[in-house]
């Protein structure tokens, strides 16, 4: 019988990398788990959190919309953003017919932000937020600082 194990990890380009191996080797202590028996290890992307992406949209891109007069919206001004802060290749895609042997060749752009996760989405939006500051002369509010400090309320189910 095999347990499940949620881990988190970096690839190094070789190998997966636990990030906290000490707290994974308490917790496997914790479990008394006896030698030789199969672990599954879960490891997902570092994704980032609901509160950073509300943060953007609600707050810095709110703003920007509001004050700027540009007369854009909030989807044209982040397509602008995303297209002059997320740094990637364009790439040429061929396609080749050969019933006719025509060729047909486009070039595409994946620059979203959909694709960054923690740290690199923290860059983009105070790339955001200077380029506000500085060609608009828009401040927006920090996000709180507070955060990580503050206790979230804990809710129980209500027995019937």
């Amino acid at each position: 019988m095999s347990k499940v194990v949620t881990v988190t990890a970096t690839w190094d380009g070789n190998l997966p990398r636990l990030d906290d191996p000490r707290a994974y080797r308490d917790k496997t202590k914790e479990k008394r788990w006896t030698v030789g028996q199969k672990l599954t290890l879960k490891v997902s992307p570092q994704t980032r959190s609901e509160r950073a992406n509300a943060y953007y949209w609600g707050v810095v891109l709110e703003h920007i919309e509001r004050l700027s007069e540009s007369g854009n919206d909030a989807n044209e001004l982040h397509d602008v953003f995303c297209e002059r802060f997320i740094l990637t290749e364009r790439k040429q895609v061929e396609f080749y017919s050969r019933m006719t042997g025509e060729t047909l060749t486009t070039e595409i752009d994946h620059r979203r932000s959909s694709a960054l996760t923690g740290g690199p989405f923290y860059d983009f939006v105070e790339q955001v937020r200077e380029f506000a500051r500085t060609f608009w002369g828009i401040e927006t509010p920090d996000p709180d600082p507070e955060y990580w400090r503050k206790r979230r309320p804990t809710t129980r189910a209500k027995a019937a």
